[in-house]
């Protein structure tokens, strides 16, 4: 099975979205502008906001190629520029990182712009996708990220403890229930997302303790962004 071959198959705007840049990649800019097209009317639930800004970033390359120019060439204050800014804070999609590389490189944005995904929550999801595979070499499911583990204390790789919060979330993973304690301290609000960053549902809490049913989600990673008294608290679970 070839790669594209692969990504048809997958059949989401993510793999359609990786298919169009590797047309593109392979000098096939129609195609690449035909698939990025016919996402709207391919996937109820595809996100406008990220379909639209991979049309505007495969156009200010077709700008760039048409008249022999590279990124490193475009001027400051110039509407390529503004519309590379714009898709670089339109949050988290596969454009916007893109755009937030490109500025970086070329030293667009200073100073650097805040993380899309907050770097505790990375560290758990890349632990996570490497547990998930039946690679031999597996990082340590014990393996200590910053200290070495305390003997009275029993966090797993997904329930890191903030130095600043005492809430923890258990069990994780999970397949029904997922319960997330913040000690004597009210929890406001709880977005949860799906690996992408894309919001699924916010709950309102106003407790310093809740249950969420999760058996209405599917097997994988989320992120749960908890708005609390002492401020938001990022947090990551595996539904299984």
């Amino acid at each position: 099975m070839t790669y594209h071959d692969w990504l048809n198959r997958t059949h989401n705007p993510e793999a359609d979205y990786l298919l169009a840049k590797s047309y593109y990649e392979n000098g096939d800019q129609d195609e690449c502008f035909n698939i990025i097209n016919a996402i709207p009317d391919t996937y109820e639930g595809y996100d406008e906001i990220e379909n639209q800004n991979y049309l505007s970033y495969y156009g200010i390359r077709e700008m760039l190629r048409a008249n022999g120019m590279t990124w490193s060439e475009l001027e400051d204050g110039s509407v390529e520029l503004g519309i590379l800014s714009n898709i670089a804070e339109s949050g988290l999609n596969g454009a916007a990182i893109k755009a937030r590389a490109i500025e970086a490189a070329f030293d667009y944005h200073t100073p650097c712009r805040d993380d899309i995904i907050p770097k505790e929550i990375l560290i758990d999801l890349c632990i996570y996708i490497a547990n998930a595979s039946n690679d031999k070499f597996l990082i340590p499911m014990d393996y200590p990220l910053e200290e070495p583990k305390q003997e009275n204390m029993s966090t797993s790789i997904y329930e890191t403890t903030d130095k600043e919060h005492s809430l923890t979330i258990y069990p994780n993973p999970a397949s029904t229930l997922l319960t997330i304690d913040n000690g004597n301290q009210i929890m406001r609000e709880i977005s949860l997302c799906d690996v992408l960053g894309r919001e699924i549902k916010t709950y309102t809490i106003n407790a310093s303790k809740t249950v969420l049913a999760i058996t209405h989600l599917t097997e994988g990673f989320y992120f749960l962004h908890i708005l609390t008294d002492n401020g938001m608290v990022n947090k990551g679970f595996v539904k299984e």
